[in-house]
């Protein structure tokens, strides 16, 4: 009778050894799907990771100058009215990005960022560029006097939490449908430009430029924005002269 009982007792014993090794074999493999997924989730940079970031756009984009509204033409009127446009309005062009402005004196630039290496010489005039925390801000004159008015504007930033449908919409807020748009692949970096024109913005030409890109394997995609703002009448004359003087 011992010896039967003791069968009995090692038999049922034997009888649990699958069982704890089916649940030795799921922990194993569920402690080597949680440090896969670990090791596959990309790593946050610390650098451009802070909250701030991920909100609303409207606080990553400086102000702009927002397009006014017009009274509707027809017919004859709209060719009319297209062509006062082309010759150039009789009111000076109004826009501005942020702290730069069409038309501003560049003594007013150098009170904005009077440290010389922010004035660089171009080919017909010279270029005043300002480093904020919203993004690079460029403004062109056609001289480096103290009453030469500028006549472009240009602004750049980096985005890693926004994505190009965001930055498209809050520019539409601002001005509108584009007057054309184009998007190409970029054959580096698994990416995609586009290129966005409205004209006129209260007598500017306004271009922007969409360039996202995904270099890295885990990475977040990065969209670079420029905007460009250009007083057209004042970049016509300023060629114009910069032709005859060279002839």
């Amino acid at each position: 009778m011992a010896r039967k009982r003791k069968n009995t007792t090692s038999r049922r014993k034997s009888g649990f050894r699958p069982f704890r090794a089916m649940l030795l074999i799921f922990a194993v493999l569920g402690g080597a799907f949680s440090l896969m997924a670990h090791f596959a989730t990309p790593a946050v940079d610390r650098a451009d990771g802070m909250v701030a970031d991920a909100s609303d756009i409207g606080h990553h984009i400086p102000d702009m100058e927002r397009k006014k509204r017009e009274a509707g033409y027809i017919g004859a009127k709209a060719l009319q009215l297209h062509a006062a446009r082309i010759r150039g309005s009789i009111k000076d062009p109004e826009f501005y990005m942020g702290p730069i402005e069409i038309g501003m004196r560049f003594e007013q630039f150098q009170n904005l960022s009077p440290a010389p290496e922010s004035i660089k010489a171009a080919q017909t005039g010279v270029i005043g560029i300002l480093r904020t925390d919203k993004g690079v801000f460029t403004v062109y004159f056609p001289r480096a006097q103290r009453e030469s008015q500028a006549f472009r504007l240009s602004y750049t930033q980096t985005f890693r939490f926004h994505s190009e449908r965001e930055i498209t919409q809050h520019l539409g807020n601002l001005w509108g449908k584009p007057s054309t748009s184009e998007c190409d692949r970029i054959t580096y970096g698994n990416g995609e430009d586009c290129r966005y024109q409205w004209w006129p913005v209260n007598g500017v030409r306004v271009t922007a430029q969409l360039r996202t890109t995904n270099e890295r394997l885990h990475g977040r995609p990065q969209t670079v924005l420029r905007v460009n703002a250009v007083d057209e009448r004042s970049e016509g004359r300023r060629w114009a002269g910069y032709r005859t003087a060279q002839r």
